[in-house]
C-alpha cells in the first residue's frame, strides 16, 4: 500500500478513506440534528401558530424579508467587533458577519439547542455562537457595537438589562435595538405569550434616554390596507397589510416629528450609545 507525508503524518489510502469517512458521518449527524429541530419548530408553529424562531425559509415571505431588512440595514452602521445578542438560530449573525466593515460577531443566547444549530447552520469564519446569558457573564466594554433586535420585550427586568448592555459597550459604542411598536403606552399582557410587555414609541424612548443618548430613530412598517381596516372591524378578521415594509428616519432633534401612526404595524429601532 502506498504512503505519502502530509504535514509531517503518514497517509495511507485507507486512512484517507476512514477520514472521509468521519467526516460524512459528522455532516450527517449534524444534518439530522438540524432537521430535528426544524420539525419540532414546525410542529409547534402548527399546533400553537406561533413560530418565534426565526429559522431561514420557515417563515413567510414577508417576515423573513422584514428580518433580513433589519439585519442588512444594521449591517451598514455597525463595525469592528459587533454582538448579536439573543441571536437565536444565527441567521442574523450570519448576516452581520458578512459585512466588510465588522472584523468579528460574537451571537450569544441563553439557549444552546438554537445555539448548536446556528454553528451549524449559519457557521462563518467571523461568526461565533456561545450560550451565555449576559446576566451572568463578567464580559465588561468590549464590543464595538451591539444588536439587540426583538428581544427586550422578552425580559422581565428591562431596565438592567439594559444596564448590563452598557457594560459591555466601549465607551464610544453603538447600540441598535429595536421593538414592535404597541397600540398602548405600556402593555403589560401583551397578545404575544412570549412578550413580557411592549411599549408604544414614547414609552420606549422615555426607557432608553434614562440609560442611553438616543442618536436615531427609525420605524419599519407595514400599511394596514384601508378596505382590510374595515371589513376586519365588521368580520373580525386579521389585519391585512401592504406586502413591502416601509422606513421612516427621524434625528434625535426631530424626535417630536416620530409619531406612529395608528395604521402601521411594525417595529421601532433606535441607535443609541452609553450617556
Amino acid at each position: 500500500m502506498e504512503a505519502t507525508i502530509l504535514h509531517g503524518k503518514t497517509v495511507t489510502e485507507n486512512s484517507t478513506k476512514d477520514t472521509a469517512a468521519e467526516r460524512m458521518a459528522i455532516a450527517l449527524k449534524d444534518e439530522l440534528f438540524c432537521v430535528r429541530y426544524e420539525l419540532g419548530l414546525l410542529a409547534g408553529h402548527v399546533l400553537q401558530g406561533r413560530l418565534e424562531r426565526w429559522i431561514e425559509g420557515f417563515c413567510s415571505p414577508e417576515i423573513e424579508s422584514d428580518h433580513v431588512q433589519r439585519y442588512e440595514f444594521a449591517s451598514r452602521i455597525v463595525n469592528g467587533c459587533v454582538l448579536d445578542i439573543a441571536c437565536g438560530t444565527g441567521r442574523g449573525t450570519r448576516l452581520l458577519a458578512e459585512a466588510k466593515n465588522v472584523s468579528e460577531v460574537h451571537g450569544y443566547d441563553i439557549d444552546p439547542v438554537a445555539i448548536q444549530y446556528a454553528q451549524i447552520r449559519n457557521r462563518h469564519a467571523r461568526a461565533h455562537f456561545e450560550t451565555v446569558n449576559i446576566a451572568e457573564t463578567a464580559d465588561r466594554a468590549q464590543f464595538d457595537a451591539i444588536v439587540c433586535f426583538e428581544t427586550i420585550e422578552h425580559v422581565d427586568k428591562p431596565e438592567l438589562f439594559l444596564r448590563r448592555l452598557t457594560e459591555l459597550l466601549k465607551p464610544e459604542g453603538r447600540l441598535l435595538i429595536s421593538t414592535p411598536v404597541s397600540a398602548k403606552a405600556l402593555d403589560q399582557n401583551p397578545n404575544n405569550v412570549y412578550h413580557v410587555q411592549e411599549w408604544g414609541c414614547d414609552e420606549f424612548r422615555t426607557l432608553l434616554a434614562s440609560i442611553f443618548k438616543i442618536h436615531t430613530i427609525h420605524f419599519q412598517y407595514r400599511q394596514l390596507l384601508l378596505k382590510a381596516r374595515l371589513l376586519g372591524r365588521i368580520r373580525g378578521n386579521q389585519p391585512r397589510l401592504a406586502r413591502q415594509s416601509c422606513w421612516k428616519t427621524f434625528q434625535q432633534v426631530d424626535a417630536a416629528q416620530a409619531k406612529w401612526r395608528r395604521s402601521w404595524i411594525g417595529f421601532q429601532i433606535l441607535e443609541c450609545s452609553a450617556l
